[in-house]
C-alpha cells in the first residue's frame, strides 16, 4: 500500500459510530471523518439491547457520506477495516434475519445464569483458558440465559454471531469470526485458538452454530452493494476486530512499558503485547488482537480499576518449555515470565 492510497475505517462502539479515511502513513484524511450517535434500548432493568439492522444502517449512511467525501478528493481505497465492540451476541436464523437484538455486554439479565455456570464449571480453569470470567456481561451466561427467556426465538436460530459479523453477512452473505473478535466472545481457548469445548458442553450450543475463525479478508460484495459503492466492490474488507484493542494500537499503546486508559460507556486499562502463548494474569481478563498479539486488563462501568503494579504477560525473548497446541496442529511455546514489582491489577466488576 503507497502513500496515495487509503483505507477507510469504520468503529462500532456502544454509543457512537465512526468512518473515516487513512493514508498509507496511518495519516488521518482531513475532513474524512463522520461520527453518529445511537443508544442501547434499556426499556427494563438490567437490559441493555439494540436492533441488529439498525445498527447495519448507520454503518452503511456513515460508508456512504465517507464514500462522497473521498470522491470530491480523487482518493483511491485499498480496503476496509471494521473494530466493533465485544461480548455482544445475536442470533441468526436460515434465511440471515436476527430474530433477537443484540445483547450488548451492558446487558446485565444473565446474573442467576453466571451463577449457575460458576457452580458447574471450574471458574478459575475457564479464566485460565478463555481470559475471562463467567459473568453476567459475558457470552456463556448470556447464551444460558437466551435459551430460557426467549426459548421458541432460541431455537429458531442457526447461528450465533457479534454484529461485526453481521454486517458482513448483509454484504457479503457469509462471515466468519477474526481471532480477535472470537477471543472476545468468552467461547474461545486463547492459546490453542479453538472454541473452548468444556465451556460449550455446558450450554445449549453447539460448535456448528460459532462461526469459522478466519483472519482472512472478504471480497466481492454483493450485487447491490456493488453497485452501490463501486469503489469497495472488490478491495479487502477485512473482519471485525474488538474496538478494546484498536484503543491501544491507536493511542500507540503496543507493549508492555505503555498502558492504554479509555473513559467512554465503560472504563478500561489495557496493556497489549506480543507473544504466541499467554498466561492469563490472575484477576485480569485476557484477549487477542491477533494470533501474535494479546490484550489484557480490567474494566468497569464505574471507575474501579486500579494498578499498582504492572501485569504480568508474556514479554518477547521470555524462556519457554511445552505449550499448547493450535488448531492447526503446531506447537505454541509456553513463556514463563519474571516477576514484576507491584500487585497485578484487578477488575471490580460485581454483578
Amino acid at each position: 500500500m503507497d502513500s496515495l492510497q487509503h483505507i477507510l475505517a469504520v468503529d462500532v462502539g456502544l454509543s457512537s459510530m465512526r468512518c473515516c479515511l487513512y493514508d498509507g502513513t496511518g495519516t488521518l484524511a482531513k475532513e474524512s471523518g463522520v461520527s453518529s450517535l445511537h443508544a442501547f434500548a434499556t426499556p427494563r432493568d438490567g437490559e441493555a439491547t439494540q436492533d441488529a439492522d439498525e445498527l447495519c444502517e448507520l454503518v452503511f449512511a456513515a460508508v456512504d457520506e465517507t464514500l462522497g467525501r473521498a470522491s470530491e478528493r480523487v482518493v483511491e481505497i485499498a480496503g476496509v477495516a471494521l473494530s466493533t465492540f465485544w461480548h455482544s451476541i445475536l442470533g441468526v436464523a436460515s434465511r440471515g434475519c436476527p430474530k433477537p437484538p443484540v445483547f450488548t455486554w451492558a446487558d446485565r439479565r444473565a446474573v442467576d445464569a453466571a451463577g449457575e455456570l460458576r457452580e458447574r464449571l471450574d471458574e478459575a480453569a475457564v479464566h485460565r483458558r478463555t481470559g475471562c470470567v463467567l459473568h453476567s456481561s459475558c457470552l456463556p451466561a448470556k447464551l444460558l440465559w437466551l435459551s430460557r427467556s426467549y426459548p421458541e426465538a432460541f431455537e429458531n436460530n442457526e447461528r450465533w454471531i457479534p454484529p461485526g459479523e453481521y454486517v458482513h453477512l448483509r454484504l457479503f452473505r457469509e462471515a466468519g469470526a477474526s481471532t480477535s473478535m472470537a477471543s472476545g466472545t468468552d467461547l474461545f481457548d486463547q492459546n490453542r485458538e479453538v472454541w473452548h469445548g468444556e465451556v460449550l458442553r455446558a450450554l445449549p450450543v453447539e460448535e456448528e452454530q460459532l462461526s469459522h475463525i478466519s483472519d482472512e479478508p472478504a471480497r466481492g460484495l454483493l450485487g447491490n452493494w456493488a453497485r452501490r459503492w463501486p469503489a469497495l466492490a472488490k478491495v479487502p474488507w477485512f473482519p471485525a476486530i474488538g474496538d478494546g484493542v484498536c484503543f491501544n494500537v491507536g493511542s500507540g499503546c503496543t507493549g508492555r512499558e505503555r498502558l492504554a486508559l479509555t473513559v467512554g460507556t465503560s472504563r478500561a486499562m489495557r496493556m497489549l503485547w506480543r507473544a504466541d502463548y499467554v498466561e492469563v494474569p490472575e484477576g485480569l481478563w485476557c484477549y487477542r488482537c491477533d494470533p501474535k498479539r494479546s490484550v489484557s486488563g480490567g474494566r468497569s462501568r464505574r471507575v474501579q480499576t486500579s494498578w499498582p503494579g504492572c501485569a504480568r504477560p508474556s514479554p518477547p525473548g521470555a524462556r519457554s518449555d511445552g505449550g499448547a497446541t493450535r488448531r492447526d496442529g503446531t506447537r505454541r511455546a509456553r513463556a514463563h515470565v519474571p516477576a514484576a514489582p507491584g500487585r497485578g491489577a484487578r477488575s471490580k466488576l460485581g454483578e
